[in-house]
């Protein structure tokens, strides 16, 4: 009966059902994105209770119309109806600042602890930028210093001890790696603790870390790019990477999303005898983005299991309409090429997870990445060029012996098959992961990669020296001569005092890590500590050596204190989070428990078991690497197709910039510093001197923005600062000759009133202002005197023909109207000074560039918060609360 009221509504989007607790319920969606209250927002009416003219009434009412215009706009409407009402979150927004109580001895419940954690992450959105890591890591570090800081609220407030001066400096000082994210901001962040850019708040280079070396990049995540690039590189790997693994209608994101199917799955595998218990491969089917899940576990899970992956594609074939639609097209395609070409690819994710694992370990020894990097070379073209995945314990071998005793059977549209892996499909999938891994080793090998990706790598790479393994070549030798510069000219110490005492103290380190079995770093320090507390120090000077052996430090925290404006937009975004959070499909109920007190323990090794299985296939393949005496040699590029050479250049570029932030670090020894890395330096510098121009204006605006958002002003300060003559006259005819737009609703501005005021530098005022009562006043810059150049489709003109007009008198006085290859031309200059305009809907394809298109719509919405002058735009009240901008 829905979609027959929907077709007598002149809207029927706002229209919507949703359950609340087990019950259908009817709603508004668009007073409900809006927070209008009442029953039609909050979803309380009975189905049953309902009739036509109801809807229609609804739909006639003012507070409804407004809610809807609204919504159409854009305002609220990413809120879904799946996320409670906006005062529960403002109620929890009060509990968690007063603090809660453990006095009951109970715990919340799990759409509590969903709208806490919601509101938490919104607040981390709102402070997840430079300045704010850069401030309370410099607030952190206090923090620390200071004793008996924040008691608990039922103890007295005791007398605070002395600020302890000497940890801070002690912190300073000793902090010469800084260990970060990848992302943006928390780079800028980190140059702006050493010293490097200025701050936007003050505009000055304030070293809080003055002694920082490296800002070192996340290396973990680095390495899963060693399979992601060349998979998307690939034509025929990504294919079947989007078919089973990490594409919309894949098997394991289908699975993954949807719990009748997990149930399917898993009831298969314990038919089967291989439920959870049998090694955990039923555990998860996620092709997650973060750096473990993203190829190794489903791929591993798929390959282990392909017949139960049959039998359950087979169950949701089944299904009526389209719900099995993507399943029939699997089985239509399935093939013994696909098959054995995603058991290679898993035996490539495992190498590459063994990597991973490493990278991401906070115990692992930095002396030995460069030797893991090789060894993950290796072992691929152990496996691949050499053709031993098809005869170690492997995913590949384990398939080929599943196939030979039985054939798989594919029984779809009436028509049954065995699907066979043949000689030839074998010949077929090898070949195509040779060419990916020469490829792959050219375009992405493990420690070219890392070198282009992340800064400082070929410093990080020099404590290799550090590695107590046995004896050195003279290669070798050479090697640690030229790391032992690097590090000395990163540490400022002598590199002839260095290298003598590295030479010295080298043979007492290996024979600790012979005798005691001890590994790198816990050898090097104990012959160091021994060294330095004994009559030893005057006869093996370490001072050099030791400076050069540092420990990594982190220090991060987060503080939030938000004003009245503000908290409204972090609790809308709260109810966002938690709406992804309840789409998911996914119950967490599992996810944030406690580790047993017995966990880590080793119990008995199962043969039968998942785990035990992995480890003999990387015992297999590290034995099958060991074996190989040359590394394979590398192709030219010259010899890739046009990806690959394309990957190439990116990564050529890449290595040009790390070398350059290195030299403007001083980190780079005299014979690496070319006329190239010096220009690519000053170039960096230029773009950094003017990011940070815009930065700090952007920053000086946002704080303007908030400041008017949240201070009232009187009714004479908005008549004082109207344009002249603006009173007192009679009123203008012509549009383009008013400088005042009187407007009796704020919250109903003409779009074309909104634009013409953002163009051409006129005032929005409330019409109850004049009256003495409260108000807005919104007073925007001449936008039509920057040079923007624009582009308008012949769908934009059809559609909006008064914001055309609006747009030939723009060009007229500033703005230019180019043509389209003119405009692709120009998109190279400053960002948001090219503009597409289609009509809504209208689709463009403009790949990669700095255009900005957008609709009629979305341009009013642009041109108003690019134009607005925030120093003369304010709220006017007479005395009594308005609400924020």
């Amino acid at each position: 009966e829905k979609d027959s009221w929907r077709k007598r509504l002149r809207n029927a989007k706002w229209l919507q059902v949703t359950l609340k607790g087990k019950v259908a319920r009817v709603g508004c969606a668009a007073c409900a994105a809006f927070d209008a209250g009442g029953p039609w927002a909050n979803f309380d009416l009975k189905p049953t209770a309902l009739r036509l003219h109801c809807l229609k009434r609804h739909e006639d009412s003012k507070g409804h119309k407004l809610a809807e215009q609204s919504f159409q706009h854009g305002t609220n409407s990413r809120v879904n109806l799946l996320a409670p009402p906006l005062s529960e979150f403002r109620d929890a927004w009060t509990k968690m600042q007063q603090g809660g109580s453990c006095r009951d001895g109970g715990v919340s419940s799990d759409k509590k602890t969903n709208i806490r954690w919601s509101i938490s992450e919104a607040i981390l959105d709102m402070n997840r930028f430079s300045e704010s890591l850069a401030n309370c890591t410099v607030e952190a570090i206090h923090d620390l210093c200071q004793p008996m800081l924040h008691p608990p609220r039922s103890c007295l407030d005791p007398e605070l001890p002395a600020y302890d001066d000497s940890v801070e400096k002690r912190i300073r000082e000793r902090t010469t790696i800084l260990v970060t994210d990848a992302a943006s901001a928390e780079q800028l962040a980190s140059n702006v603790l050493r010293g490097k850019r200025p701050s936007a708040l003050t505009g000055e280079c304030e070293k809080e870390l003055p002694h920082v070396k490296i800002v070192g990049r996340d290396i973990a995540h680095a390495s899963t790019r060693l399979l992601k690039r060349p998979f998307q590189k690939h034509a025929e790997l990504e294919a079947i990477m989007d078919e089973f693994i990490s594409g919309k209608d894949s098997f394991c994101q289908k699975v993954q999303h949807s719990p009748l199917y997990t149930k399917w799955w898993n009831e298969i595998l314990e038919k089967d005898g291989k439920g959870t218990e049998e090694g955990g491969t039923g555990a998860s089917m996620a092709a997650a983005k973060h750096r473990f899940g993203s190829y190794a576990h489903p791929l591993s899970r798929v390959t282990e299991n392909m017949r139960c992956v049959l039998t359950l594609l087979h169950k949701i074939a089944l299904l009526r309409d389209s719900s099995g639609r993507w399943a029939s097209q699997i089985l239509t395609h399935f093939s013994g090429y696909k098959a054995i070409l995603l058991s290679l690819c898993a035996d490539a994710a495992a190498t590459s997870m063994d990597f991973t694992r490493f990278c991401d370990d906070e115990q692992s020894d930095i002396s030995l990445l460069n030797t893991k990097a090789q060894q993950f070379l290796l072992s691929t073209h152990a496996l691949f060029l050499q053709e031993e995945a098809f005869t170690l314990p492997t995913f590949a071998k384990d398939l080929l012996d599943s196939c030979t005793r039985a054939p798989f059977s594919i029984l779809i549209a009436g028509q049954a098959r065995e699907v066979r892996v043949r000689d030839c499909d074998k010949r077929r999938a090898m070949n195509v992961m040779k060419e990916f891994w020469k490829e792959f080793e050219w375009v992405c090998g493990a420690e070219a990669t890392l070198k282009a990706e992340f800064p400082s790598w070929h410093l990080i790479g020099a404590f290799d020296v550090f590695h107590l393994g046995g004896s050195m070549s003279d290669s070798d030798k050479r090697t640690v001569e030229k790391s032992l510069a690097r590090l000395a000219c990163a540490f400022g110490v002598n590199l002839a005092d260095l290298t003598q005492q590295y030479v010295a103290i080298l043979p007492m380190a290996q024979a600790m890590k012979k005798k005691t079995g001890q590994d790198n770093r816990t050898a090097w320090a104990n012959v160091l500590l021994r060294i330095r507390d004994s009559r030893l120090k005057g006869k093996y000077p370490q001072d050099a050596l030791y400076r050069a052996d540092t420990d990594r430090r982190v220090c991060a925290a987060m503080g939030c204190t938000l004003d009245q404006a503000q908290e409204k937009e972090m609790l809308q975004e709260a109810r966002a989070i938690y709406t992804r959070l309840s789409q998911s499909g996914k119950s967490r109920s599992s996810e944030g428990r406690r580790k047993r007190l017995d966990f880590g323990r080793k119990g008995p090794m199962r043969p039968s078991s998942h785990k035990n299985w992995m480890r003999k296939q990387k015992e297999a393949v590290e034995e099958a690497a060991a074996q190989l005496i040359t590394p394979p040699r590398k192709i030219s590029s010259h010899d890739l197709p046009e990806s690959s050479r394309k990957e190439v250049e990116q990564q050529s570029r890449l290595e040009k910039k790390r070398k350059a932030e290195a030299y403007s670090d001083g980190l780079l020894l005299n014979s690496e510093v070319t006329e190239a890395v010096v220009a690519e330096a000053q170039k960096q510098r230029k773009a950094d001197a003017s990011n940070d121009r815009a930065r700090k204006s952007n920053f000086h605006s946002r704080h303007a923005a908030v400041e008017a958002s949240i201070t009232k002003k009187t009714v004479a300060w908005a008549l004082k600062g109207l344009p002249s003559p603006a009173l007192n006259t009679d009123a203008a005819k012509d549009l383009r000759q008013a400088s005042l737009l009187i407007i009796p609703d704020i919250n109903t501005i003409p779009r074309k009133h909104q634009l013409m005021a953002a163009l051409f530098g006129k005032v929005i005022l409330s019409a109850a202002i004049l009256d003495g009562g409260n108000g807005v006043k919104l007073s925007y810059s001449a936008g039509s005197q920057l040079g923007v150049f624009v582009y308008v489709t012949d769908g934009f003109r059809n559609q909006e023909p008064g914001l055309t007009m609006i747009l030939r008198e723009a060009c007229a006085h500033g703005w230019k109207a180019v043509t389209m290859n003119d405009l692709q031309a120009r998109s190279k200059g400053p960002k948001n000074s090219c503009l597409l305009l289609r009509a809504k809907g209208e689709a463009l394809n403009l790949g990669k560039s700095r255009i900005q298109c957008l609709d009629g719509n979305e341009l009013v919405a642009w041109a108003a918060q690019k134009f607005v002058d925030v120093k003369s735009s304010a709220w006017i009240s007479t005395g009594t609360a308005c609400g924020g901008l």
